[in-house]
């Protein structure tokens, strides 16, 4: 289509700052309900100072809150998308996964359920970039990319774990008291297991953003988000021999289920050691 065929410099890093929230004691992200896209679990903000009061007026409230940048969104095809100097700047291959992570929402968007479209999207981002670098780069830039997808599956895992042992706590009949401090434990746990990942990277940083701020419930629902249901899309995209146009029918399919019986579908593709706790539905 017409999208990434023009250019526009926005004169900022970030084309918006999105405010990620979460319960105290819960690892469901909040929602918040927007015309055309339906209910989402961030609040985007142009400027971030608006952003930042945002996430303050939450937190008084007892919300625990997490802020980041984001260089890139979709109009969902209403709009002819350009490319932006928020996600230029970050060089070809960030601006080749930018885009195929984007144009993956125009394809399938589900209103409501933000963490089917955006796990769908990541999916296709490392589809795409795979079979692009596969028939464009060099040895090395594929044995890179190929690590990277490794450092982002036990980042992800890493991730996961905490998500589990934190859904177990809060769900306990543990008193508030027990439950915060518990809470705390996980989150310095998973502190020091990322500082032993990166450890093993060599020192790779490309997730100490996350860290960069109080570990919490909103933080680690803005990695989940993008994350969770990675591998069952692969799995899913493995059954159709890698074949794209019947892996976009069969999402196309659980797209129009609901969100339930979508997330009992998708966690029954996970692998067997990465089941998702399921969803909390409202």
């Amino acid at each position: 289509n017409r999208s990434y065929l023009s250019y526009v410099d926005l004169g900022r890093p970030f084309v918006v700052w999105n405010v990620f929230a979460a319960p105290e004691f819960s690892v469901e992200p909040e929602k918040w309900c927007l015309l055309f896209v339906g209910c989402i679990n961030y609040r985007g903000y142009y400027d971030k100072k608006d952003a930042e009061a945002f996430a303050y007026e939450l937190r008084q409230t007892g919300v625990d809150t997490y802020i980041t940048g984001i260089p890139a969104y979709s109009t969902l095809g209403y709009f002819n998308d350009p490319v932006l100097n928020t996600f230029l700047r970050l060089g070809e291959q960030e601006t080749a996964r930018i885009i195929f992570h984007e144009l993956a929402h125009q394809l399938v968007y589900v209103g409501g359920d933000s963490t089917f479209n955006e796990s769908f999207a990541t999916a296709i981002e490392n589809e795409g970039m795979h079979r692009w670098l596969t028939r464009t780069a060099n040895r090395p830039q594929i044995r890179e990319f190929n690590a990277r997808l490794e450092r982002q599956a036990q980042f992800h895992r890493q991730v996961a774990g905490s998500r589990a042992k934190l859904k177990e706590i809060y769900e306990s009949s543990l008193s508030k008291e027990a439950k915060q401090s518990a809470k705390v434990e996980v989150f310095a746990e998973m502190e020091q297991n990322y500082t032993r990942l990166k450890n093993s990277w060599g020192g790779y940083s490309g997730y100490d953003q996350l860290f960069n701020q109080p570990l919490n419930n909103a933080g680690l629902a803005s990695v989940t988000l993008y994350t969770q249901w990675v591998p069952a899309f692969n799995a899913l995209l493995e059954k159709e021999g890698g074949d794209l146009p019947r892996f976009y029918q069969r999402v196309s399919v659980l797209a129009q289920l609901p969100e339930s019986e979508r997330s009992a579908t998708l966690n029954l593709l996970l692998p067997n050691n990465e089941a998702a706790p399921m969803a909390e539905t409202n």
